[in-house]
């Protein structure tokens, strides 16, 4: 972790500082995912499934979109 760490607070991590995160039970990225009822149910998973929708979504309201 310590070279992870030396290459995060430089601002330079690419995929295999990534990847020297690893260990046998999470052998990849993790992404997260809170849902369900107050938000209580955590999904993890090391992809995203996805698929393309004829509608547009909503902007996060964080992103200062001009």
């Amino acid at each position: 972790m310590d070279e992870f760490d030396k290459h995060f607070f430089a601002g330079i991590i690419e995929p295999k500082q990534l990847a020297s995160c690893r260990s046998r039970m999470i052998p990849w990225m993790v992404y997260l995912t809170f849902a369900g009822l107050g938000l209580k149910s955590l999904y993890v998973t090391t992809t995203i499934p996805y698929f393309r929708f004829p509608a547009a979504g909503r902007p996060m309201v964080h992103w200062q979109t001009r």
